[in-house]
């Protein structure tokens, strides 16, 4: 199959597919429940009543992203303040529309964004189109064209028009979110493989057909997935894998039983629907293993949520049987659920701390702890004592350059990380992993700060990851992200204004 040149765009018909208007006015801008306020907070515009308004003082002012009662009609509307970085602001969404290529063997979907009309009335609906993306697929081949590109800083996002159609080398859906018109893609799709993917079933269960329907072409097992009733399956698939479950599956494969690595058997021990990547990934390890394993073994993979890289760990030392007997006597909490999470982790830390420390762990007692937190923190305290110490002298080293970042604001205040023993206790505390992050912070390869209530200076509340002045991640108990606490957004938010983007502050600047 040949493919695509740079300039096969043209390709594509240049007059809007029939239907595309209706569906916007009917279901896009149906669902555009957004109030644009003005600055001051007080007054704005409503595109649910397509009234201006002004806050009532019961209700107070309006706020970015919060949702209120419109003053004036009462629908429920998402705030949005004008010319602010907000999508929504400039935009109501994207919308995507599949069509038929002139050489009648390419299928596009085109992607629009519906601007924002300030009047709230759309007459002239194609002058409020602004067409920024062509996908195309053509057999098993697919490929992206954008009109437009971004850059994002911080959180803000500056969109640049290019110069013309630019062929870009992944196939990554264009601003993730997006609405599908459905109208005329049987007939859009008819003579190609992906007539039998049965879309418009798919269309309320996959977020992302466009990339559902990319990886049909791409991939024959797709369908056979498909029908099998694996749709967690195919539906991760098309979110996107990691590394540690990319290759779980032999995509390539034209048969069932071919893409996967174990024998098919094992599948019928639960229903399709409940699989996912990462159970088909354990099954994986789990057969390379122990290739000659028990039925019960089997039925003690499938039905468990052990992570593989603990399973790579531990079943060097033990069968199924005796690990699941010991992680159920560790953590009876657990047991009905047969989950082992926590259990599992800590023992395959236990076990790589052992190797580390030369004990023998073909002896019983010290293979199976009678209280494996207890063992465990022994052998975390061995380890820590024995570190090397110049790791120490440089981990302090990096903390002292970032102290600069250290800050308060409106009841939160946020520091670096001082010691290995905090990282420690932090990790414990939050249950999460950043205790492992001592060496990276040390070759200052990242930068950890804690972010704390100023009456609880002491107490974990959100860990925070800064590279290169960009927040990579920060979470709170068991990797529960910020995102979910506007207050803590907020000030990660004022924090990297008014202290990253500017380098820190000063010494005297903290102080006062």
């Amino acid at each position: 199959m040949e493919k695509f040149k740079n300039d096969d765009w043209m390709l594509c018909p240049e007059e809007i597919p029939e239907g595309l208007f209706e569906y916007i006015r009917n279901v896009v801008l149906a669902e555009d429940h957004v109030l644009l306020y003005k600055r001051g907070n007080t007054r704005g515009f409503c595109y649910d009543c397509k009234e201006k308004v002004y806050a009532n003082l019961w209700s107070g002012k309006f706020y970015q992203d919060a949702k209120v009662r419109c003053p004036n009609c009462g629908g429920l509307v998402q705030c949005v303040k004008e010319d602010s970085s907000n999508f929504l602001a400039d935009n109501v969404e994207n919308v995507v529309m599949a069509q038929k290529g002139t050489d009648g063997e390419t299928i596009f979907f085109r992607q629009w964004r519906v601007l924002r009309d300030p009047s709230g009335e759309w007459k002239d609906l194609k002058k409020w189109l602004k067409e920024t993306v062509r996908y195309a697929i053509r057999g098993t081949c697919c490929a992206k064209w954008q009109k437009e590109s971004k850059y994002n800083y911080f959180y803000a996002c500056e969109r640049y028009d290019l110069e013309t159609w630019t062929k870009w080398k992944g196939t990554k859906v264009y601003d993730n979110a997006y609405y599908f018109c459905p109208d005329g893609i049987e007939d859009v799709l008819k003579g190609t493989r992906m007539e039998y993917a049965n879309i418009l079933e798919h269309l309320d269960k996959q977020k992302n057909p466009i990339k559902y329907l990319m990886n049909f072409a791409r991939y024959p097992v797709i369908e056979f997935l498909d029908k099998a009733g694996y749709s967690l399956l195919v539906k991760q698939k098309n979110s996107g894998l990691g590394k540690e479950t990319r290759y779980a599956i032999r995509w390539q494969r034209k048969k069932l039983k071919e893409c996967f690595k174990f024998p098919l058997c094992w599948l019928k021990l639960k229903e399709p629907e409940k699989y996912s990547m990462e159970d088909i990934q354990r099954m994986n390890v789990f057969h390379e293993i122990r290739p000659q394993a028990t039925q019960k073994e089997v039925e003690q993979v499938v039905n468990t949520h052990i992570p593989v890289d603990d399973m790579k760990i531990l079943l060097r030392y033990m069968n199924m049987d005796k690990l699941g007997k010991y992680l159920e006597k560790q953590d009876r909490t657990v047991k009905a659920l047969r989950y082992w999470e926590s259990a599992s982790r800590i023992f395959r830390d236990y076990i790589e701390e052992c190797q580390t420390l030369g004990l023998d762990l073909k002896d019983k007692q010290v293979l199976f702890p009678k209280n494996l937190k207890q063992a465990h923190e022994r052998t975390m305290a061995q380890i820590r004592f024995e570190k090397n110490k110049a790791d120490q002298v440089k981990f302090q080293e990096a903390v002292e350059k970032i102290e600069r970042y250290a800050w308060e604001w409106k009841g939160l205040l946020i520091r670096p990380a001082r010691t290995q023993e905090e990282l420690q206790v932090e990790g414990a505390t939050l249950h999460h992993c950043v205790a492992g992050y001592c060496k990276r912070i040390a070759n200052q390869e990242t930068a950890v700060f804690f972010i704390r209530k100023t009456e609880e200076p002491d107490k974990p509340y959100f860990t925070l990851e800064l590279q290169d002045k960009k927040v990579i991640q920060c979470r709170t108990e068991h990797n529960k992200s910020y995102g979910a606490e506007p207050e803590v957004f907020a000030f990660v938010d004022q924090w990297m204004k008014q202290v990253v983007s500017k380098g820190g502050k000063k010494k005297e600047d903290n102080v006062a």
